[in-house]
Order: C-alpha cells, then structure tokens, then sequence
C-alpha cells in the first residue's frame, strides 16, 4: 500500500484525507465512502492505496462521475457507486464502511439529522466520519463560488442575492444547478 505523500496530490484537502486513511487503516483494506463524492476526484486520487472505496451523489452527477470513474471500476462500478434517490437516506446497507468522508457537504444538506442518522448507520461499529466544512471566513463558497453568499443568514435575502448574480450571468456553470437542487 502506498503512503500518503508517495503521491502528487491535487489539494490540501485530498492529501489531509489520505493521511488520515493512513492512519486510520494503519495498513489494512478498510471500506471508505466518499459521501458528495462530486465528479470524483478525490475518489481517482485514493484508488492507488488498495481501500475499498465507494461514492455517491446527486444524479446530476452521474455522467460525469461515470466517465472518471467506471475505467477504475469496471464491471464493478454500480456496486461502489450510486445516485441519490432520497435526500434522507444513503443508498448502501447497515454497516458498510470503516470511514466515511464528506468534503463540504453536511453545509448543503437540508435533513441533517436524518444524514447523521443515516452515516450511523451504514458506519461500522467504531466506524469513523470525517467531515470537512468551509471556513466561515472564505469570501467565496467553493461549491457555488459566488462571493459572500454563504456569509448570509438562508432565506430571502440570500435567496436574492444569489438570483442576482444567476440573472446578470455571473454565477459558475454548477452555480444554478446546485441553487436549485439544494434549495438556497
């Protein structure tokens, strides 16, 4: 198994995950959910280092997340990957995973107890969730990168903001697609 600085890493953020893998597999094949796995990236990163990895997220996603990932995965690639169905449940069975990460998603969620709930219980006993959130003080978001809008309180006001930006063609290209689906 690779170590966490044997390889050249996109970001902080991903490197910080593999050494906390490391740690925390302390050499064995532990089963890891990448929880908002994005177009999966951080998964691609971590595929070297022999865990037994899985992913999922909204559907949206999945053209993208397929054609990154279905060449690691092969035939196996609907069994460690799926789309969300239902905001309040995560799509594998009872005690699955030995960690569970989320990069920046618990901030998006709107059931959040139920995401919690659901983490316990696809987590093993003594399993462990790893949750990465956005510092408060970073002007712009790194989901929708539209500045300061994380910085208002939900509701109208922030809900006008980010329409003035989707109005005047300024948001990123996922900007509206993740104001609409998370439900700014």
């Amino acid at each position: 198994m690779l170590s966490a600085t044997e390889k050249k890493w996109n970001s902080a953020t991903t490197l910080y995950l593999a050494r906390r893998l490391q740690s925390i597999s302390e050499g064995n094949k532990i089963a890891v959910l990448d929880m908002g796995c994005g177009d999966g990236t951080i998964l691609e990163f971590l595929f070297d280092y022999g865990y037994d990895l899985y992913g999922y997220d909204f559907p949206e996603r999945e053209e993208s997340v397929t054609n990154k990932l279905e060449p690691y995965f092969g035939n196996e690639f609907d069994k460690h990957i799926h789309f969300m169905k239902n905001e309040q449940l995560i799509p594998f069975e009872d005690n699955t995973f030995d960690v569970i990460y989320a990069n920046q998603v618990f901030e998006h969620v709107k059931f959040f107890h139920s995401m919690i709930s659901e983490c316990s219980r696809v987590l093993k006993p003594k399993g462990i969730l790893l949750a990465n959130f956005p510092l408060a003080t970073y002007p712009i978001e790194a989901h929708i990168k539209i500045p300061f809008a994380h910085w208002l309180p939900p509701g109208d006001l922030r809900t006008r903001y980010l329409y003035f930006f989707l109005r005047f063609g300024l948001e990123t290209k996922t900007t509206s697609k993740l104001i609409f689906t998370v439900g700014y």
